[in-house]
């Protein structure tokens, strides 16, 4: 161990990419992953999905069960909660962990949260059967989850040529059509394999448009989610779309229009691509620790206001340096979050990615402009990251109480966040 203190005048700002820290080092997959808990099973119902269809009269829906080049498949993710979105990480959403899957003749890797039917299809000319219906999720802590499969599909042709092509699977979400899907209830303190999940729980058949801001795409990319809320009070996505600047997308949505929705948009660091040390091809990082976000309810044509990225904190003294987001008409300051976080930073297939553990944690209920640090006891291993996370928390809601002397994370509406990584 060494002793962190916060008594120098100040640290030297340090990327956050994996070439610049060179002294933060991958840590085996397995390693990573055994420090998680994994729950398995398949997603069901397809067949009964596609004959309810039929006996509907909705041709459109059941030529894409047909071998007509579209892939039937479910996206399998944990149902999120308000306050989870502050900490925004795609890894729920997509698997950080990858399977290899044969696809006529050709081994491609996907998310083992991805799971596909027994369906025949073809590609190249070339006839090819797929039987994958299994899935696992990785889950941090264990608890009571609920589990929601995704129903979808794609274009076997588009997809596999991105992915031969060496492009990672955060490149495809734009290929995907969501139809509907369904949720299970879950204990991972027990039983965390056969999990099966049928897909006859909703159809999202409804739509609403959502138009980025303008934005510096040489940097940043822009997600755009429609979050549909439980009965519980957790959110379950119904789609996500990555949008350029100025550009209009439209995603899909809870048919009925029964229960409250929401759009999340979240504007985050581009997928970083690194060169991989034990070859010639590129590993690719998604990394949601510098980011903007928004979660408004959900209307037909929505255009979100996003607060500024904040800049990199600094440390100077036994202090943590920081500015405020620039106020915005109508966004209130609610707080801010500080997190002293260790990222453990692993390869799977072509993707990085990193579980991270809280070390220390405050939550003032104020915009401050300094922090005062306390000293550490930090571990001292190669293969972690050690960074401060600054996240301001506000809210575009009137009716929020924001003189509170508590910070309220289901009271929030935006986001901005940034970090320092300490070495």
């Amino acid at each position: 161990m060494k002793k962190l203190i916060f008594n120098i005048i100040s640290f030297a700002l340090l990327s956050i990419s994996l070439n610049a820290n060179a002294n933060v080092q991958l840590s085996p997959s397995k390693d990573a992953i055994d420090k998680l808990f994994p729950v398995s099973g398949m997603t069901t119902g397809y067949d009964e999905y596609y004959a309810a269809k039929k006996k509907a009269g909705d041709r459109k829906a059941v030529a894409l069960r047909r071998s007509n080049g579209n892939v039937d498949f479910s996206l399998v993710m944990p149902t999120l909660s308000k306050s989870s979105i502050v900490d925004f990480n795609l890894n729920e959403i997509i698997s950080p962990v990858s399977r290899s899957i044969r696809v006529s003749l050709i081994n491609i890797e996907l998310p083992t949260n991805l799971s596909l039917p027994k369906q025949k299809e073809k590609y190249k000319g070339l006839s090819f059967r797929l039987n994958n219906p299994d899935f696992t999720v990785f889950l941090s802590e264990k608890k009571d989850y609920t589990l929601s499969a995704l129903h979808g599909s794609f274009d076997v042709k588009t997809v596999i040529g991105k992915v031969r092509d060496g492009q990672p699977i955060f490149n495809l979400i734009n290929d995907f059509k969501f139809l509907g899907g369904g949720q299970l209830a879950i204990d991972v303190n027990n039983k965390s394999n056969d999990q099966n999940i049928s897909i006859l729980g909703f159809e999202v058949g409804g739509s609403s448009s959502i138009t980025a801001p303008q934005y510096d795409s040489s940097q940043y990319v822009m997600y755009g989610l429609s979050l549909e809320s439980n009965s519980d009070g957790r959110l379950n996505p119904t789609d996500i779309k990555f949008i350029k600047p100025k550009e209009t997308f439209v995603l899909a949505t809870d048919q009925t229009g029964a229960k409250p929705s929401f759009a999340l948009s979240v504007l985050t660091e581009k997928i970083k691509a690194h060169a991989d040390p034990t070859g010639d091809s590129s590993l690719y990082e998604a990394s949601f620790n510098k980011m903007s976000l928004s979660i408004m309810p959900m209307t037909t044509n929505n255009s979100p206001v996003l607060m500024d990225i904040i800049p990199t904190p600094i440390i100077s003294g036994d202090k943590l340096i920081l500015n405020p987001p620039k106020a915005i008409p109508g966004i209130t300051p609610l707080g801010m979050i500080v997190e002293l976080v260790q990222a453990r930073k692993f390869k799977n297939g072509k993707i990085i990615s990193e579980f991270k553990t809280s070390l220390w944690k405050t939550s003032p209920s104020i915009w401050a402009s300094n922090i005062d640090l306390p000293d550490f006891e930090l571990p001292d291993d190669p293969q972690l990251e050690l960074r401060l996370e600054v996240s301001y928390v506000a809210t575009a809601d009137p009716n929020v109480n924001t003189s509170s002397a508590t910070l309220n994370l289901n009271d929030f509406t935006h986001v901005s966040k940034n970090y320092l990584v300490i070495d």
